[in-house]
């Protein structure tokens, strides 16, 4: 959505929403802000502390995605995407999470995110009990997730060289 830069009354609106609290209007609004400026820097600000002191997941994308759009900001978004992928068991979330992270890495990051992508697998340790609903409908989610972060793999291998996936593989 733009505004129109002369449109003070709107910025100034938008800018009072993203000081209220509720997180959600603040991150559209944040959003917004930043579409028509890439530098704004309380609309950054909030974003960057929002992505860091909220637990939830949904709000911690809708803040990376703001930060995606502004020239500053990008490290913290990619930070806290990752770690957002680690703690869910929610294949909803991770999908989000692994979408902003396409659109949002450098290519001189392609190779670590690789890195983090093989090693995801690895990391998460899910029993998996044929006898246990609980325990199958974790381990359901789990393969979900890794299906989502093999296509951040796949975005980054095709935009790598061979010698720079194969690196980043065997890291």
């Amino acid at each position: 959505m733009q505004v129109d830069t002369n449109n003070l009354a709107a910025i100034e609106v938008l800018e009072t929403i993203i000081f209220s609290g509720k997180y959600e209007y603040a991150c559209l609004a944040a959003d917004i802000l930043i579409e028509n400026n890439p530098c704004h820097h309380q609309a950054i600000n909030k974003l960057e502390q929002i992505i860091t002191s909220v637990e939830e997941e949904k709000i911690i994308c809708l803040a990376a995605n703001g930060l995606m759009k502004s020239k500053i900001g990008k490290l913290e978004a990619t930070t806290h995407l990752k770690e957002t992928i680690n703690s869910t068991i929610h294949p909803f979330v991770s999908r989000e999470a692994i979408d902003i992270l396409i659109r949002l890495i450098p290519k001189d990051k392609f190779g670590e995110m690789v890195t983090f992508g093989k090693n995801y697998s690895s990391t998460k340790k899910h029993t998996n009990s044929f006898n246990d609903f609980v325990m199958y409908e974790k381990s359901h989610m789990y393969e979900q997730i890794c299906q989502h972060m093999r296509k951040l793999i796949w975005h980054c291998a095709q935009n790598m060289t061979y010698s720079e996936f194969y690196q980043a593989w065997h890291k």
